[in-house]
């Protein structure tokens, strides 16, 4: 079990150390292998239609992911920013019932 943690750790670790050429590479023949499985032929129009749409879906998860994290930046402002109190004027009444006490406000 230690063992692969601490495997997991490592690869995780040596994930960050891919440059930004290497990762473009990566995904390029990646994208390229998907392509050619579909039957699309290098230089065709539609291994160029293939190519365009693997990329423009990595663009569209990039922004998802982006619009997510940027919500969960200013959720977290928010939480550090501490509670929001409002005050709101209420009517309340308590009941003695046995042992508890009921309180009902409007």
């Amino acid at each position: 079990m230690l063992r692969a943690l601490t495997a997991c750790t490592l690869a995780l670790m040596l994930a960050g150390c891919v440059s930004p050429q290497q990762m473009a590479a990566q995904q390029s023949a990646s994208d390229d292998a998907d392509c050619r499985q579909m039957g699309a032929r290098l230089g065709t129009d539609i291994y160029v239609q293939c190519r365009m749409f693997k990329q423009q879906q990595r663009t569209q998860k990039e922004q998802a992911d982006a619009a997510a994290s940027d919500a969960l930046l200013a959720y977290g402002s928010q939480m550090m920013a501490g509670p929001q109190t409002t005050t709101l004027q209420a009517n309340c009444t308590s009941t003695r019932m046995g042992f508890q006490t009921v309180t009902s406000c409007y």
